[in-house]
């Protein structure tokens, strides 16, 4: 009995040891007890997005101190405010039931009350050392996707003051104040402690009802854990109650580049202790946290800088408080007086918190909905007076400026059918307060120099934060809050497993291994771990003599898993590495194990390489061994035979099996699989005289490809049926390869598209002015090789005479050869390689006549240009022949500026008749001054001028920059020239970030 007692002891021993090793590697006897799982949480990145994240959760949080911050506590209030957001707590009540509050609800969802809060709460009894305590989570609504909750929510961002000076936030104290009674009630009899949590103005409301929640509390030792995140100032820093000390089981996450935790300014704070959460540390993590919830919030890092969003924020707040010094000047009277040209006196009065509390009416009600912006991009010409007058307002011209501005915004939004409950008084505040910061004064020193169409390059800085407004609101988004605090407060991670269970045999009922590994990881006891086992490539019972295979895969949720977990069964090592996969909030592990039944038989795989390259010999493997576990065959680079390039896409079976699938089932053959390269693509394109049709290009039998959607095009992309005299032309077509086992040369890079590095001819020509360091940069090789995009630009012959039936028939002159591109060695830009101006040779003329013909080049557009430093616009200009244009870029040779050769990546140069355009990033080397052009041809020259004007000079009248038919700037340029209202009203309307 003794002995039989022993050895049950030992048994348990053995178990206890065995659970506590997959634990979570913190979980010793002094550490939290962990409860695991996912939750669905909403993003603000992309509204409408729902992410399933994981979480960790554990009572004991709540019996350590209150003051000393515990990250992983807020990390899960982070979560939970992102779930407990839309009608009736959403997904809130559903994860606050799963970490283990029995009692929920929700209190003022969909609200009206314009002093509204909203929040989440759960209640459950936890316990520690003897002692029960009422544990109350109270999770403040932080975002809401009806107009009417952000309506309120904004109305209350900026009603700071009330009528009688107060140290607190007005709104945010209104707001704790009708529901700090109902919150302190949920205690209920007994000890209780209180968990507090929200964001934004959410975080703000939460500060505050922490702070003054302990004055509600009956029970002396309650205490109150409170997490905020990115939450507005609520008190002024002067205030004695701040500077007690008193609130440090406050603790309020920050990132320093978040304009919304800048306001309100004036020496406003929170209750509590901030703690700053965009560390090098924590950022150099969050890429892959953001991965890990599937955020769109990932796709804009590489063009995120956190250093420059906080400058810009700085310099807002800077313009904010010089404009309005104080809270006393927010909320009392202005009065402006003025003369406006006309002799007449404007006195204007206004309230900067009434302004605003308007302007979030506005900017939230429903009937926004229904005005429609689709046309304004095409009348931006009619904000040109607004700018005008509010460029000069914000130079410090007069107040009578922005009185003018404001009138011509308001005209303007009559015209496009946008009514708006704002005054031209209101309108005139509003630009007085924003112009100096939408205005750039250094774009032009005189605003009436500047031609119309380019007025509007005055608001640069607003059409600038409008174009990364995503950017500027990074470090605010639920996504990328729950990004950086999984980076800074990761989850406890399990330790190493091995499975035991009864070694399999043969003869044995298949199904019986896996079940014994699934019943042994729920003997584990962890509600978050769960196991799924299968055989591989055997039938039931198991056979003899052969090697079979055991998958296991292990889904793990909420606790973190390392790199480097070790997975063994039965105390022997996988024979393929561990594979992890994060989705969804789980880890999914896997791994396979090789089972070997008797004394299997040997069978022989042999190769096949098609006679191409030099065959492998043959290897033998053992029955039911998976290939990919038994052998490592050949592979090859590209191979040249029979004059083609061919590709090896790796070994297959007779029924076209790829090798590592399959299983020794009899001695074998695999078969190398090759895809022919094509490296020289040839095309014809028919040229069509003047007035005729234009007709598909065609390509030469059985080359392996074929032409399918061709169009052609004017240059300027408008569609043409057939040609026009003095038109350059575009042949657009896709060249598609004939079946799978072909492919374009081709090369792929970091971003999945490819690039054709083979030669193309079209009507015989190589094409080597697209063409730099040996690819075809105008070809766009798409879906891995199998097509093509091609663009050829030529010009039509001249017109056929229609010749007298009486008159014998004249001898036709054969039609030049239409050369797209010039001969010789590619140029690196896409451009020939220059050379020295020629001496122009003589040509015989038409009538046989040995007297020099009259040739030359003129340029016939973009002549004598002139470009001021800071355009993006390139120079382009145009050079005809007077003789035989359509030649004209055959004869082509390069470009000097003041004698010397423009190198080739400086510029681009393109047939019709001869196109040159000066890239803009060279244009800002050149210096300030006028600049003589040679436009060089192998028979003549055209010579001309460029002009460089420092930034900020006008455009001379006649001068040529570029294309003078810019794109029209969209609705975002209006909103930020109009004023603040208009940006705030379309720009957040639609992008409903806060």
């Amino acid at each position: 009995m003794v002995k039989k007692t022993g050895r049950v002891i030992v048994s348990i021993i053995i178990m206890l040891t065995m659970l506590a090793a997959f634990l979570p590697e913190t979980a010793a006897a002094d550490e939290p007890s962990y409860r695991f799982g996912t939750e669905t949480l909403y993003s603000t990145f992309t509204p409408g997005q729902t992410l399933t994240d994981s979480f960790y959760y554990s009572d004991d949080w709540f019996f350590e101190d209150p003051g000393v911050r515990n990250d992983s506590l807020a990390l899960l209030s982070m979560q939970l405010t992102a779930a407990a957001v839309d009608g009736e707590g959403g997904s809130g009540i559903s994860m606050l039931t799963d970490l283990g509050f029995g009692e929920c609800g929700c209190y003022g969802y969909g609200s009206e009350d314009p002093d509204g809060c909203s929040y989440a709460w759960g209640k459950k009894e936890i316990s520690s050392g003897g002692e029960t305590f009422t544990l109350v989570a109270v999770a403040v609504q932080s975002y809401a996707f009806d107009k009417l909750s952000k309506r309120i929510g904004w109305t209350q961002n900026f009603r700071v003051n009330a009528d009688a000076p107060t140290d607190e936030h007005f709104a945010y104290q209104t707001a704790v104040n009708a529901v700090i009674d109902s919150v302190a009630g949920l205690a209920g009899p007994g000890k209780v402690k209180y968990w507090i949590m929200g964001q934004s103005r959410g975080g703000a409301l939460a500060n505050l009802l922490a702070a003054e929640l302990p004055g509600k509390l009956s029970a002396a030792d309650s205490s109150i854990y409170a997490y905020t995140f990115e939450a507005p100032a609520v008190i002024n820093g002067s205030a004695a109650s701040v500077n007690a000390g008193d609130f440090g089981y406050i603790h309020n996450y920050l990132c320093s580049d978040d304009i919304v935790t800048m306001i309100p300014p004036w020496g406003m704070v929170h209750y509590g202790t901030d703690f700053i959460l965009n560390s090098p540390e924590v950022d150099e993590k969050m890429p892959g946290e953001l991965g890990k919830l599937g955020s769109e919030a990932s796709s804009i890092l590489e063009e995120y800088s956190g250093e420059t969003v906080s400058s810009m924020a700085a310099d807002l707040m800077n313009d904010l408080t010089a404009a309005i010094p104080s809270r006393e000047d927010y909320t009392a009277g202005h009065t402006d007086t003025f003369t406006m040209e006309d002799g007449s006196e404007i006195t204007i009065s206004y309230i900067y918190q009434e302004l605003f509390m308007k302007l979030m009416g506005i900017i939230f009600s429903d009937s926004t909905e229904e005005i429609d912006t689709s046309g304004i991009a095409d009348q931006l010409e009619g904000l040109v007076p607004a700018v005008r007058a509010l460029v000069k307002g914000a130079s410090g011209e007069s107040d009578s400026c922005y009185y003018s501005a404001a009138k011509e915004l308001s005209s303007f939004l009559t015209t496009v059918n946008i009514t708006l409950p704002l005054s031209d008084d209101d309108l005139y505040a509003i630009l007085k307060l924003v112009g100096p910061r939408i205005v750039d004064l250094s774009y032009a020193p005189d605003v009436d120099s500047v031609p119309d169409e380019e007025v509007l390059g005055f608001i640069t800085p607003l059409i600038t934060l409008i174009s990364s407004l995503k950017s500027v609101t990074f470090s605010h988004q639920f996504d990328t809050l729950v990004a950086r605090l999984k980076a800074l407060a990761p989850a406890p991670e399990i330790g190493s497993l091995d499975i035991t269970i009864q070694a399999p045999a043969a003869g044995d009922y298949a199904p019986l291994a896996p079940s014994y590994v699934v019943d042994y990881v729920k003997s584990l006891g962890n509600d978050w771990m769960s196991a799924e086992a299968g055989w591989k490539g055997t039938d039931d019972p198991l056979p003899d003599n052969r090697v079979c295979y055991l998958d296991i895969t292990l889904s793990v949720t909420g606790a973190g898993v390392p790199e480097d977990f070790a997975f063994t069964l039965n105390g022997t090592a996988p024979v393929e590495p561990v594979k992890i996969v994060y989705e969804n909030g789980t880890y999914k592990i896997s791994g396979t194990w090789a089972f070997t039944f008797g004394d299997p038989q040997t069978f022989t795989v042999s190769f096949d390489t098609a006679g191409l390259t030099e065959t492998p010999e043959a290897v033998p493997v053992l029955a039911g061994q998976q290939l990919k576990y038994a052998i490592s065959p050949v592979s090859y680079d590209t191979v040249a035979y029979q004059d083609k390039n061919w590709k090896f896409t790796g070994w297959f079976n007779e029924e076209g099996m790829p090798w590592d699938t399959l299983f020794a089932e009899s001695d074998m053959t695999l078969y190398a699989k090759w895809i022919w390269l094509i490296d020289a693509v040839k095309a014809t394109v028919p040229i069509p005289h003047v007035g005729e049709p234009f007709k598909d290009p065609a390509v030469p039998e059985g080359c392996g490809y074929h032409v399918e959607e061709a169009e052609f095009y004017s240059e300027d992309w408008k569609e043409a049926t057939e040609a026009a005299e003095g038109t350059v032309y575009i042949a657009s077509f896709v060249v598609y390869c004939d079946s799978d086992d072909i492919r374009f040369l081709q090369e792929t890079n970091e971003y999945e598209s490819c690039t054709y590095l083979g030669s193309l001819f079209i009507n015989d020509e190589e094409q080597t002015y697209n063409i730099y360091d040996g690819r075809a940069a105008e070809l766009a090789c798409e879906d891995d090789g199998r097509y093509m995009h091609v663009t050829y630009y030529f010009e039509p012959l001249p017109a056929e005479e229609i010749v007298p039936t009486q008159d014998p028939a004249p001898t036709v002159k054969p039609a030049p050869t239409v050369k797209p591109a010039p001969t010789g060695n590619p140029a690196p830009t896409g451009n020939p390689a220059p050379t020295a101006v020629p001496v122009p040779a003589e040509e015989t003329d038409p009538a046989g006549n040995n007297a020099p013909a009259a040739l030359g080049y003129t340029v016939v557009s973009g002549a004598d240009s002139v470009w001021t430093k800071g355009s993006k616009d390139p120079v382009t200009m145009t050079i005809k022949r007077s003789i035989d244009d359509e030649t004209c870029f055959s004869h082509f040779a390069g470009v000097l500026v003041d004698d010397a050769v423009l190198a080739l990546e400086n510029y681009e140069v393109r047939p019709g008749s001869t196109v040159i355009t000066i890239k803009s990033a060279y244009l800002e080397t050149m210096s300030t001054r006028k600049h003589a052009v040679v436009a060089s041809f192998n028979d003549g020259k055209a010579e001309t001028s460029l002009t460089i004007n420092a930034a900020g000079s006008s455009k001379v009248p006649g001068g040529n920059t570029g294309d003078p038919n810019r794109p029209k700037v969209w609705i975002g340029i209006l909103i930020a020239a109009a004023a603040a209202v208009v940006l705030l009203f379309v720009l957040l309307r639609r992008k409903k970030k806060f």
